[in-house]
This record gives C-alpha cells, sequence and structure tokens, in this order.
C-alpha cells in the first residue's frame, strides 16, 4: 500500500494526464493506493505565484485522470494568504474548486474528497519571511503556533483572522469522514469546529 503525492509525478502527469497509469493510483480495496495527495493551482486571480503548477484547464485534466483510475481518497492541498489576495480572488478559488469537485464526483460518485488549506508559513530565515516582514504583512513571528495551523500574516487586501476564515471555510468542501488515516491527521478533527476565534485565543496566551 503506498500514497502518492501527485505533485512528485508533474513531469509525467504532463505528458500523459490522458493516460494515468491505473497501476501507479489504482486501488481494489486490498492492493494499490488509497490515497492521493494533490496540490491545488489557482485558476487565473493569483496565479503568479503559482508559475511552477499547471494551467488550470491542464490540472483539472490531470484530476479527472487520477480519479478515473478509482482512487478512493483525494486530498487537495491549497495554499492562501499570499500577499495579493483578497476576498474576490478567493470566492473565485472557491467556485472554481467546487465545480471541479461536482466534476470529480460524476465521474467517480463514491470518490471522497478532502480539502487541505493552508495559509503562508514564513519560516525566519527564508526570503519570504523577509519579504513579509519588509511589506508590514508579518502579524506574528512564531509559525509554529498552533502547531504551524495558525494564520500569521496578513495580506495586502486582508487581515491575519479574515485570512484564517477563509482557511477554514475552504477547508470544509465537500468534506466528509473517512475510512482511511486522515492525511492531515490532527488539523482535519479541529477544522470542522475551528474559527479565527481559536488563533487569536492561542496568540493572547503565546
Amino acid at each position: 500500500m503506498s500514497l502518492i503525492s501527485v505533485h512528485k509525478y508533474y513531469n509525467i502527469a504532463i505528458a500523459c494526464a490522458s493516460c494515468v497509469s491505473p497501476a501507479l493510483f489504482g486501488w481494489d480495496g486490498k492492493v494499490g493506493c488509497p490515497l492521493a495527495y494533490i496540490p491545488a493551482e489557482r485558476p487565473v486571480f493569483g496565479r503568479e505565484a503559482y508559475k511552477k503548477l499547471l494551467p488550470w484547464q491542464e490540472h483539472c485534466t490531470l484530476m479527472k485522470s487520477v480519479v478515473g483510475t478509482g482512487i478512493p481518497v483525494v486530498t487537495y492541498g491549497i495554499i492562501i494568504g499570499l500577499p495579493d489576495d483578497d476576498h474576490d480572488d478567493l470566492l473565485r478559488l472557491e467556485e472554481a474548486i467546487t465545480d471541479l469537485v461536482d466534476e470529480l464526483v460524476e465521474i467517480n460518485p463514491q470518490l471522497e474528497f478532502q480539502t487541505c488549506c493552508y495559509s503562508i508559513i514564513p519560516l525566519p530565515g527564508t526570503p519570504q519571511a523577509f519579504n513579509l516582514r519588509k511589506e508590514g504583512l508579518l502579524q506574528f513571528e512564531d509559525s509554529c503556533l498552533w502547531g504551524v495551523w495558525t494564520t500569521t500574516s496578513n495580506t495586502h487586501h486582508l487581515t491575519y483572522d479574515q485570512v484564517s476564515d477563509w482557511q477554514i471555510r475552504l477547508s470544509h468542501i465537500r468534506r466528509s469522514p473517512t475510512e482511511f488515516t486522515n492525511y492531515n491527521g490532527e488539523y482535519s478533527g479541529m477544522v470542522s469546529t475551528a474559527s479565527s476565534h481559536d488563533s487569536q485565543i492561542v496568540l493572547a496566551k503565546s
């Protein structure tokens, strides 16, 4: 049994997104790959920070190819809190992902789709942390608050608690219980009842 992170196979997937091998992704209930972790693409808006990823339509084709193999669980990793993120960008992202998931469920009605939404985590000493601090967006220095799930930065248009609310909101897209160990671990258990107020409590105690 193996868990596949699809981003490791993008060079392969770009060349043959329409013929993803069942030998790599297939699952018959006993043997194969029960879960794939796939990083999200940003559709049109906010794409500048995702240049290394596939264009949106090619990304959707790859997703459909993977789901078509019968893999039962897909965990979808989203990163928000980019410096230029605003409500409109995130609304469009939510709409695009929801539409994509609807298409994936048509391919496999039994598909369990888990959304894992991360906010920017500016690790000390990295260029990202330097740039966020330089632009005055870094709200909190400690990136390990609440197990690295607490939003620590503002954007040019959103406060850190608004980013946190979006993180929670996007994590609820097609959320459902699973027979498999959840890829996101403790975070997935917390997110169903979480709010940005929880982050404020943690930060107040830090």
